[in-house]
């Protein structure tokens, strides 16, 4: 059995301040004061004390960014793009400092400056948390663009207030301590901490949106009474030791959701589980044409362990498939955990537009996927291969440009290889609407369609003048 200590985190904070402090060292808390360059110096209340890009030489320095103020780390800096602190918090104030004010970071990283390197970074080296929006108030938001770094000892977002954390495609996150060798560890993630129960009806909500990387140990979604979402892109990659979205009866306002959208990703737990098993954890499946990224659980060789398991039972499974582009044999794989150490089923099962499927749980492979897939909608009409309801000359487009290709178009009478076929339907209904609408016009002729598909590339054309 796995024990654990939290101690609370306010005892934490007055007991390492405490231990400076008697080491001679005095705490000082830096302002940013306002919006802009976070590495210019007068951007802060003193600006003999604006961070530096090397920790060891700072005293201990307590780091806000609030106010409503926007701080940008950009990679084009002139005073540099990398940036190390012992402590920062967005959207938070000193004790006794209220009323509590938001803030937001905002990471540039441009382009990356070579193979493996980030063109902008911030590492935060104290205090076991990154935290987002920690006290009560408006919250703190980060922002991480283009080859952006986050490397933290402990993450949390949504701490008594609203956090928001986005990740973008070439940006990364790991919740780790540096052991100063080379090595590192993997520590917590917290999303939506200390919510109505314990802030007197405060809301605490934590959102953290991955389409770059993230990495760390347990995601605690939430961590006590707050509302958590963990949403993951396409072509994310996320690599936790487990998600926790487990209930604990004396947190009645509490909400947890794994929203996953499309595929192209990675989502493992290493050695971990899955925690879903109760009616506020949600899980969502939104698909793409190529599916959905599954959330898949792997051993460990040193020291050797196994792959975690998934609990689902009494959660809820939500399923949005219209954009999957499915055959009669078609499979979906949701969730690879250790064999025998799924459990389940889903309390719930709720599918979003047009497409249902069945729902299986192989229990002895530890596997839940989807087959036998159903669209509802009303069918089509063939030929419409832009599937705007309408056989019309932007069909044509879409034909020619995928003829002789094995792309998969809408309303394709003939599915493989597009061919000549596809025209012919095309000409058969042009003019036909969805719905069972006949068609009155009559197929252009090519000098005529060539005209049509003149004028609606000059109407593009235009439509982009004017946007800009």
């Amino acid at each position: 059995m796995k024990v654990q200590c939290h101690l609370p985190m306010a005892a934490l904070l007055v007991g390492l301040l405490l231990s400076h402090q008697a080491a001679g060292q005095t705490v000082e808390h830096i302002f940013f004061d306002t919006t802009g360059d976070f590495g210019v110096d007068e951007n802060w209340s003193d600006p003999t004390k604006a961070p530096q890009a090397n920790v060891a030489a700072d005293p201990l320095h307590i780091y806000y960014i609030n106010g409503d103020r926007t701080a940008t780390i950009s990679h084009d800096s002139p005073n540099g793009s990398h940036f190390e602190v012992k402590n920062l918090f967005i959207g938070d104030s000193p004790p006794g400092q209220e009323p509590h004010t938001a803030g937001t970071l905002i990471m540039e990283g441009g382009p990356a400056p070579a193979p493996g390197e980030f063109g902008a970074s911030l590492v935060a080296s104290e205090l076991h948390q990154f935290r987002l929006g920690r006290s009560v108030g408006d919250g703190g938001t980060m922002i991480m663009n283009g080859t952006s770094d986050l490397l933290a000892p402990g993450l949390i977002v949504g701490d008594r207030s609203r956090g928001e954390l986005y990740i973008g495609p070439d940006a990364r996150v790991r919740a780790f301590t540096d052991n100063g060798d080379g090595t590192f560890n993997r520590t917590d993630i917290r999303i939506g901490t200390f919510g109505p129960v314990f802030g007197g009806g405060v809301d605490a909500n934590g959102l953290i949106e991955v389409a770059g990387t993230l990495s760390g140990n347990t995601v605690y979604m939430p961590q006590d009474d707050g509302d958590a979402v963990l949403r993951i892109l396409p072509g994310a990659v996320v690599n936790v030791s487990g998600i926790d979205m487990a209930f604990h009866a004396f947190q009645p306002n509490r909400s947890s959701l794994l929203e996953i959208i499309g595929s192209g990703g990675s989502i493992t737990t290493t050695v971990g589980s899955v925690q879903a098993a109760h009616p506020t954890a949600t899980i969502k499946f939104t698909a793409d044409a190529g599916g959905v990224t599954p959330i898949v659980s792997v051993g460990i060789t040193d020291p050797p362990l196994p792959p975690g398991g998934a609990d689902v039972e009494n959660g809820n499974l939500v399923l949005d498939l219209d954009d999957f582009n499915f055959t009669p044999s078609s499979t979906m794989m949701l969730v690879d955990v250790a064999p025998d150490s799924l459990f389940g089923p889903f309390g719930t099962v709720t599918f979003l537009g047009d497409t249902t499927a069945t729902v299986n749980y192989d229990f002895a492979n530890g596997d839940i996927f989807l087959s036998d897939f159903v669209s509802t909608a009303p069918p089509g009409v063939i030929g419409d291969f832009n599937d705007d309801g309408t056989v019309d000359a932007a069909d044509y487009v879409v034909w020619r440009k995928h003829n002789g290709t094995t792309t998969v178009l809408p309303n394709d009478n003939t599915p493989g290889i597009v061919s000549p076929a596809d025209y012919d339907d095309w000409v058969a209904n042009f003019g036909m609407m969805s719905g069972g609408g006949a068609g009155v016009t009559a197929v252009p002729e090519p000098a005529s369609l060539s005209a049509a598909l003149l004028l609606m590339a000059c109407c593009a054309t235009a439509r982009g003048l004017l946007r800009k």
